[in-house]
């Protein structure tokens, strides 16, 4: 008697602890897995990004070179050109920053889905 219901207790457990049921394959552990995948490429274009900004800071540098570059003008050395053109490069600092900054979060999310 003691035989038959150990019997069918060790078939239950079976059935219900098979291999199958240990796979569970819930929306979290989806998302953790596609966010793997994915994490590479999207690393890598976060820091082609971010690699334009110091270059925009150090360029908008260039608009208080050129501008004392121009005062200087009249002095022997620096040249009213020369200051004009590094005040000119110093203008589309602050704008290929901002750039940089917009394009950011819509990079990542390309390289999130995928294209």
């Amino acid at each position: 008697m003691v035989r038959r219901p150990a019997i069918l207790l060790v078939a239950v457990s079976v059935f219900l602890c098979s291999a199958q049921s240990g796979h569970a394959f819930t929306p979290e552990v989806a998302a953790g897995a596609a966010a793997a995948k994915v994490a590479p490429k999207v690393l890598k274009t976060a820091a082609k990004t971010l690699a334009e900004i110091p270059g925009a800071i150090g360029q908008t540098l260039y608009l208080p070179l050129g501008l004392v570059e121009t005062a200087l003008c009249p002095l022997p050395g620096p040249t009213l050109a020369g200051g004009l053109k590094k005040a000119a490069k110093g203008i589309q600092g602050p704008f290929k920053l901002l750039g940089s900054l917009v394009k950011l979060p819509f990079s990542l999310a390309g390289a999130a889905v995928g294209k």
